[in-house]
């Protein structure tokens, strides 16, 4: 497996059916950012949040990718005077609820 990868978490699977079902958007509204606790962590469909949330960024924009339609390219810009962690995790964030 890819060292770095995604995992939509169950409630993101409902989400995203839910907005197929309806022909509507996600509302994505965040990208979140953890330390993992000091490890990396394994994702999980189950889960809900991240290990040890550090940092929440609103996002910037996302969009369909340009070349594979089933995937979303997601921006945010975290600021230069944020920091003091390791990032090991990052989540997405839909409705206030981890999507991915």
């Amino acid at each position: 497996m890819s060292l770095y990868y995604n995992v939509k978490t169950n409630a993101g699977d409902a989400a995203i059916a839910t907005a197929l079902a309806n022909n509507t958007k996600l509302n994505i509204t965040h990208v979140v950012f953890g330390d993992g606790g000091g490890s990396v962590p394994n994702p999980s469909k189950n889960r809900t949040s991240l290990i040890n949330e550090v940092h929440r960024q609103a996002v910037s924009k996302y969009t369909q990718h340009p070349t594979v339609s089933k995937w979303l390219t997601i921006e945010t810009i975290i600021p230069s005077n944020t920091g003091g962690f390791w990032i090991r995790e990052i989540g997405v964030i839909a409705d206030n609820v981890l999507i991915s």
